[in-house]
């Protein structure tokens, strides 16, 4: 039988303070951004960033998947998932410019994780609180 890890109220408290911690060092004070604890959308995500349509009106949206599936919950991990979705909006905007002039959907999502993973094992390593 498959474990299934799950997050905690106090695991969302530190995401929200760990995606806070990177909007302000990253200076993308321009967003007003909401978080979620849940969703039913992507069984398959630790967490996820979405973006208010139109985008001019800099709404985004946060959310720490509740279930991991049989994915360890530990702070670092939840940490890292903050980072991540702070990324991912940093680079929404290229990406969907990119989409705009016809690149391939898959090749823009790959390319956007490539420069997060690389994020991720240079900044978020470096810069620790």
């Amino acid at each position: 039988m498959a474990k299934t890890c799950i997050t905690t109220a106090k695991d969302f408290e530190l995401f929200k303070e760990e995606c806070k911690r990177w909007v302000e060092y990253f200076g993308m004070l321009g967003w007003q951004v909401q978080f979620q604890h849940g969703s039913d959308e992507d069984e398959d995500n630790r967490a996820m960033c979405g973006v208010s349509n139109p985008i001019s009106s800099r709404l985004s949206s946060m959310v720490l998947c509740k279930d991991w599936g049989e994915d360890e919950v530990s702070p670092e991990a939840v940490k890292m998932c903050g980072f991540h979705e702070v990324m991912e909006l940093m680079l929404y905007r290229l990406a969907l410019l990119a989409l705009q002039y016809g690149a391939p959907e898959d090749r823009v999502i790959d390319e956007t994780h490539h420069i997060i993973r690389t994020l991720e094992n240079t900044i978020f390593q470096d810069v620790k609180p």
